[in-house]
């Protein structure tokens, strides 16, 4: 969060925390959960207050249902915002919102880290084994494998074996 200060703070809890809302729902594909945090009002100039001392978010509406005032509404989308907001807010929020916010982390922290691609494909359709093989490793910067190795010393070989035009 930008530079803010304790009263600025003490602010955006108590609206997250009488107002507010945690949200968990499962990622794409269900590999681990998504936190929402966001305030739903009719008072626009408050949630714009709480974007800026969050200095994150983003305010939907108006939606007006019926004769209703209009309802505005902020979210907090981003991952690490909403993780930095709740930590942030956590030593000030009532129990209730707290127990809420230890949820939401330990779900945030459960969330399986992404496995790293192989560096050029699928092991054995590649070109391993061969002069190109070495050239395709060497040109993405990735640990070269023997096959590889061998193909280009063996390529280098032959090179200079062969006769002087």
């Amino acid at each position: 969060m930008p530079h803010t200060s304790p009263a600025q703070i003490g602010y955006l809890a108590g609206i997250l925390d009488g107002e507010g809302y945690i949200s968990l729902k499962p990622s794409r594909g269900g590999s681990g959960m998504i936190i929402r945090v966001g305030v739903n009002m009719t008072d626009l100039d408050v949630l714009e207050r709480c974007q800026e001392i969050a200095g994150a978010g983003v305010i939907a509406g108006p939606r007006i249902r019926g004769t209703n005032k209009p309802i505005w509404i902020w979210n907090i989308n981003h991952q690490r915002d909403a993780v930095a907001v709740l930590m942030t807010v956590y030593p000030l929020v009532g129990a209730r919102r707290k127990r809420r916010i230890e949820e939401a982390l330990a779900a945030w922290k459960a969330k399986p880290q992404r496995k790293k691609p192989e560096p050029w494909g699928i092991a054995g359709n590649n070109g391993c084994g061969t002069y190109a093989g070495w050239a395709t490793h060497h040109r993405r910067g990735s640990p070269i494998c023997a096959a590889c190795r061998d193909a280009a010393n063996e390529y280098r070989r032959a090179r200079r074996k062969r006769p002087a035009r």
